[in-house]
């Protein structure tokens, strides 16, 4: 599991979920999980869950994927 507690460029973030070769599951406050890359209010379920300031939790399953998500994590600290 990845944890975001920056993420400044939503659309950016969501460009690189719908390039991933596999699932990208985004965990939701209540416990469930969402897919972010066959949703189509991805936009909107990113943005409650940002909102919300405790920092953003994804899964991926493709572990392949994880290498492209820290340098995004990366570049957006800068």
């Amino acid at each position: 599991m990845l944890t975001f507690f920056l993420i400044p460029d939503t659309e950016r973030f969501l460009k690189l979920v719908n390039k991933s070769c596999g699932e990208v599951m985004l965990h939701m406050p209540d416990g469930s999980k969402r897919d972010l890359k066959h949703s189509s209010d991805a936009n909107q379920m990113l943005e409650a869950v940002k909102s919300r300031g405790t920092g953003v939790e994804i899964s991926l399953s493709n572990h392949q994927d994880a290498k492209s998500f820290i340098q995004y994590m990366a570049e957006a600290a800068l």
